[in-house]
C-alpha cells in the first residue's frame, strides 16, 4: 500500500518502505496530483504548473518520464506491462487513485471531523481521535511547494494545531471543558496567528502569561490593606 505524506516534508512509502521521490519536478508531479484529490489533471496544466508557463520543447517527454518513475516507485510489485492502479492515465491527463487514509493530510482532516462529530456524546473518543490526528502532524501541508500558486488552496486547508496540545491535556482532567476547548481548537483563525484563543473557556496558548485569578487579586488587596494599617 502506498502512503503519501504532505504534512511537513514531502515523502512517500510503498509497502512500508520509504521511496526516493526524485528531483523537484518529479516531486511536483506527485504533489500536483495529490492536491487534485483524485481528479484528473490535464497534461497541459501539469506542464504549465511545473515549468511556470515556460516549458521546454521536450516538456511532454519529461512529464511522461516523471510519471513512469513515480508509477515504478509507488507500485514496486506491479508486473511489467500491467496497468497502473495508483497513478493512472485518464484523458486528458493523469490522476491518483488513493483511499483517504493513504494521504496524511486527508486522514488528518477526517480525524478532526470525526472528533467534532462525537465530541458532545463521547468526549473520550473525541480526545483519542484528536490525539491520532496530532500524531500525523509534522508541519504545514505542502510546505515544500507552498510558494506555488496551485498549492494555495491545499496549504490553507488543515488548521495548524498550535493550540491543540494544552487544551487536550487540560480536558483530561476537566471533561466538562472539552466541548469548549474543541471549539477553540478547530476554529479557523481570523486574525494573526499570534493572537490567543478566546479566554471564555480557559484555553491558554503555551507561553502566554497567566492572568491573575479574581480570588488572588482579592487576597493581594487584603494584604495591601493590612500592611497599610
Amino acid at each position: 500500500m502506498a502512503l503519501i505524506r504532505v504534512l511537513g516534508s514531502f515523502a512517500a512509502e510503498a509497502d512500508g518502505v520509504a521511496v526516493p521521490l526524485g528531483g523537484p519536478r518529479q516531486r511536483g508531479v506527485l504533489a500536483l496530483l495529490v492536491a487534485a484529490r483524485g481528479q484528473v489533471v490535464s497534461v497541459d496544466r501539469l506542464i504549465d504548473d511545473l515549468w511556470r508557463g515556460e516549458p521546454p520543447a521536450r516538456a511532454v517527454t519529461s512529464l511522461q518520464a516523471y510519471v513512469s518513475n513515480l508509477r515504478r516507485l509507488l507500485e514496486p510489485g506491479r508486473p511489467p506491462r500491467a496497468p497502473a492502479r495508483l497513478l493512472v492515465s485518464s484523458p486528458p491527463g493523469y490522476a491518483l487513485r488513493l483511499p483517504p487514509e493513504a494521504v496524511d493530510a486527508w486522514r488528518f482532516e477526517d480525524l478532526l471531523s470525526e472528533a467534532r462529530a462525537v465530541t458532545a456524546d463521547d468526549p473520550v473518543a473525541a480526545r483519542a481521535l484528536l490525539a491520532e490526528a496530532l500524531g500525523l502532524w509534522r508541519g504545514p501541508a505542502f510546505a515544500e511547494v507552498a510558494d506555488e500558486p496551485w498549492a494555495a488552496d491545499e496549504t490553507a486547508r488543515p488548521p495548524e494545531p498550535r493550540a491543540f496540545r494544552w487544551p487536550c491535556a487540560r480536558s483530561r482532567t476537566h471533561s466538562a471543558s472539552w466541548p469548549c476547548c474543541w471549539a477553540a481548537m478547530t476554529r479557523r483563525p481570523t486574525t494573526s496567528p499570534g493572537r490567543s484563543p478566546s479566554p471564555s473557556c480557559g484555553v491558554r496558548r503555551i507561553g502566554q502569561p497567566r492572568r491573575a485569578r479574581p480570588w488572588r487579586r482579592s487576597r493581594a488587596a487584603q494584604r495591601d490593606r493590612l500592611a497599610a494599617r
